[in-house]
């Protein structure tokens, strides 16, 4: 007869957690001084910069973010998985190695596009090659770090990062692109603490590889490019288009505003929610090399990370009732503070959903490319259809807000199936 363990022993430890927490804790003061660090930027820069700079600066980032997750093939995610640190390591240069190789295709293909008008590149073809590859890269080294639990290597580095990105596009606001070469340029600082931290992995990476080890690492994780990289792609796309066609439709300025404000309310996800599923896609992918279960993990923080999303919501909702965007920023950004409300829900859910996703590291590729297509095909639908019945930006992104809402709370589900299954699977149930 198996033996069924009781509630405190399936999955989280209770008396684990607080090392849980100490690590969320870790990785959130770092992003958090980050985000405190963008937030202020933002307020600074939107006073020297106009709504029109902003979306071209987003329209831009967005083409490289989408090309960005295509780079690694999705590779980057193996870093986590293997038992050895010399087949991590392997994974990492294998990794490293398709960026390189992706980045020469990339080049052609935003040639051939921007000469057939299908996209217009605002900025030399060799930034957009640049800038993809380092967001691509930064991914492979934050992996490598997560395996080992580095988190305070992490969050040094990304309050570094905030820190100059944030000074240059200041230092540089008198220069045409003085968002974009900021940012652009802090990139190539944070690549390069990284190229530094992963010279030795990548070095023994490099040693350890050989024709047969490729063959072995393409066969083993050929789930990663066939689904986790379109499911990849789907995601981004589907948040990222919503930018391009507001600029297509309605021009810079309100692709300024959807940027800006984005960036204001989804800022507790970034700032807490990423790094919660960051501790929790370490946690999993141990339980499932192990065979244990992981569905009270999941549950707690789903629990952990609604709290957190509730009293993430009630500041913003302070904030933006005393006028904060237009104190702030000043009145060229009244238009924003509308709709900061209207997309609030979008925050709370999302604040949920981003904590427990990634159904790579569930080892459900096939249910991540299935959600992130319907995710994409009504992300794009749900945007361009309502265009075509009002010219109101703000019904048309209201809109977008409820589809987006339900498509968020769909995955949650999904994710409490998979962890279910999984221990019924290995006899828990």
């Amino acid at each position: 007869m198996l033996y069924k363990p009781n509630i405190h022993t399936v999955g989280v430890n209770i008396i684990k957690v607080p090392g849980k927490l100490k690590s969320i804790a870790t990785l959130v003061f770092g992003t958090a001084t980050n985000q405190l660090i963008g937030i202020v930027a933002t307020f600074i820069l939107a006073r020297v910069y106009s709504p029109d700079a902003f979306g071209v600066f987003g329209s831009s980032l967005a083409i490289c973010t989408i090309f960005s997750v295509m780079a690694a093939l999705k590779f980057d995610l193996t870093v986590i998985f293997p038992k050895t640190a010399v087949a991590a390591k392997l994974c990492s240069f294998i990794s490293l190695l398709t960026i390189c190789i992706f980045s020469i295709f990339m080049t052609g293909l935003l040639f051939a596009i921007n000469a057939i008008d299908l996209i217009f590149l605002d900025f030399p073809l060799i930034h957009y090659i640049v800038l993809t590859s380092l967001i691509a890269f930064e991914q492979i080294a934050i992996n490598w770090l997560i395996r080992n639990k580095s988190f305070k290597i992490i969050t040094l580095i990304t309050v570094l990062k905030g820190l100059v990105i944030a000074f240059l596009q200041y230092f540089l606001k008198e220069a045409d692109g003085g968002l974009w070469y900021g940012h652009v340029c802090g990139y190539v600082f944070v690549g390069i603490l990284y190229l530094i931290i992963m010279s030795q992995p990548l070095i023994e990476g490099a040693r350890a590889f050989s024709k047969l080890r490729l063959f072995y690492f393409v066969k083993k994780y050929k789930k990663f490019p066939t689904f986790s990289l379109p499911a990849g792609v789907l995601n981004t796309f589907g948040n990222q288009i919503p930018i391009l066609l507001i600029r297509s439709l309605f021009g810079e300025q309100y692709a300024g505003y959807y940027l800006l404000v984005k960036k204001i309310i989804l800022a507790p996800v970034d700032l807490i929610s990423t790094n919660i599923n960051k501790v929790l896609s370490q946690e999993v992918s141990h339980n499932i090399a192990h065979h244990k279960p992981y569905l009270d993990g999941v549950i707690y923080y789903i629990k952990f990370s609604s709290v957190l999303s509730a009293a993430a919501i009630v500041s913003t909702l302070v904030f933006l009732y005393v006028d904060g965007i237009i104190l702030l920023m000043g009145e060229a950004w009244r238009e924003a503070e509308v709709l900061a409300f209207v997309m609030l829900p979008l925050a709370a859910i999302s604040f949920v959903s981003r904590s427990v996703s990634r159904f790579a590291v569930y080892g459900k590729n096939e249910w991540g490319l299935y959600y992130q297509f319907i995710f994409a095909t009504f992300s794009v639908t749900s945007f361009y259809t309502a265009s075509l019945f009002t010219e109101n930006f703000v019904v048309v992104i209201a809109t977008y807000t409820i589809v987006i809402c339900i498509i968020y709370l769909t995955q949650i589900m999904l994710v409490l199936r998979i962890s279910k299954q999984h221990m019924k699977n290995i006899g828990y149930g």
